[in-house]
């Protein structure tokens, strides 16, 4: 093999590392967009939102979580029609609610802050809800709940030892 043939080899083998390697660490974004570019392709009407669309979704505590759960979630760009999407656990009625739009900046890096209360939920009762944009873009279903209705009542019981 001459000198050029193994330079060739080696630059070959170096860049075949470096696309698996940033196959590898950029996977979910990879996968994220082939599942979105096959769902407009086979013209499903709900296409998956990227992981730039949806990170970090998450349910925070609310006032009182048997009735009421408050959905956050980040994306890379602003989206004025955010919205919540909810209902029953396995149900097919959606009730839908519309999400803030809020931009953060820390050290010099902005993200966008979308935030929703869902509110009259029965206690007791498991509910499942995503997240998206205008009509055809959301994440997966999530759950939560049955969460029991909070007594305003607080006992204490002592005992002798």
């Amino acid at each position: 093999m001459n000198k050029r043939s193994l330079i060739i080899s080696i630059l070959a083998i170096v860049i075949l590392v470096g696309i698996a390697t940033g196959g590898y660490q950029y996977k979910d974004v990879i996968q994220s967009r082939i599942a979105q570019t096959a769902a407009v392709v086979s013209g499903q009407e709900i296409k998956p939102l990227l992981d730039s669309e949806s990170r970090y979704i998450r349910q925070i505590v609310a006032q009182d979580n048997s009735t009421s759960r408050t959905i956050m979630w980040q994306s890379d760009s602003s989206e004025a029609d955010a919205v919540i999407e909810y209902r029953l656990a396995g149900n097919e009625n959606v009730k839908s609610i519309v999400a803030t739009d809020t931009a953060f900046t820390d050290d010099g890096s902005t993200t966008y802050i979308h935030e929703g209360t869902i509110t009259d939920l029965t206690p007791n009762t498991k509910y499942e809800y995503r997240v998206g944009y205008s009509t055809d873009r959301r994440s997966d279903w999530y759950s939560f709940g049955p969460y029991i209705e909070q007594s305003r009542d607080v006992y204490a019981r002592l005992e002798d030892a």
